[in-house]
């Protein structure tokens, strides 16, 4: 991914799987958005193929002053941002800051991809028709399916491989946070790992044990750093100060 983004040379890029069909005035709408409107990534409905808004529970925009409150709003609204409209270099940069993360689990994958769409900027959620999703257990792995990666919130936060899966995710969470607002990346990482609970709050006392442990491991620098140096090299925008 990493790699086929870094081709792309159109100022807008979509991406979707091959179990999504587009509404092409949908997609149009959603550039429309991005060149009138002070967003940086954009969707409209995400229908099921009974014709089901699949992101119903949270239909309001994801904006804020700054990125750490875009994240917290993000993460008490959680939808994917996968498929959303997106200008192609937050895109390039998403995909190299998780290439540098190097995340072995399919969740922390999509979440990264969801923060970061909004963390670059603001993030439109329409009521138009935008695209259809036909889920499938299209992609196979040594493990299984690709369904594999995606168990009950409870077994997936209490499995072996999640203190240093999550600690990737807020390294790269924390990293875009302290980049765009301009503040030290002890207080963008955790400002993240304070907000985390936000998603699942019934998981909260689990959360908390379970980042508190994730927290004693320690993070990354070395990677942090590259983390920031790929914001720079491809000219993310900084939060005005």
């Amino acid at each position: 991914m990493a790699s086929a983004v870094m081709k792309i040379d159109t100022d807008t890029t979509l991406l979707m799987d091959n179990d999504d069909f587009i509404d092409v005035d949908g997609i149009n709408k959603c550039v429309k958005i991005l060149n009138d409107h002070s967003y940086c990534s954009a969707r409209g409905l995400m229908q099921d193929m009974q014709g089901n808004n699949m992101y119903s529970l949270y239909p309001d925009s994801i904006t804020g002053s700054s990125a750490a409150e875009r994240v917290v709003e993000q993460t008490k609204k959680f939808h994917s941002n996968w498929h959303n409209v997106a200008r192609t270099k937050y895109i390039q940069a998403m995909w190299k800051i998780i290439q540098i993360a190097n995340p072995q689990n399919f969740r922390i994958v999509e979440q990264s991809t969801c923060y970061l769409n909004t963390v670059f900027g603001n993030s439109y959620r329409g009521d138009f028709p935008w695209m259809h999703h036909e889920y499938s257990q299209r992609i196979q792995l040594s493990s299984g399916d690709l369904g594999a990666h995606f168990p009950a919130q409870e077994s997936w936060i209490n499995s072996n491989y999640w203190l240093e899966e999550f600690n990737k995710l807020t390294e790269i969470v924390g990293a875009a946070i302290s980049y765009h607002d301009q503040i030290p990346i002890e207080e963008g990482l955790k400002i993240f790992r304070e907000c985390y609970y936000f998603k699942l709050p019934d998981l909260k006392d689990l959360l908390d044990a379970r980042i508190s442990q994730a927290f004693d491991l320690g993070y990354n620098y070395n990677k942090i750093d590259q983390m920031l140096q790929i914001m720079k090299n491809l000219n993310i925008e900084k939060a005005e100060r």
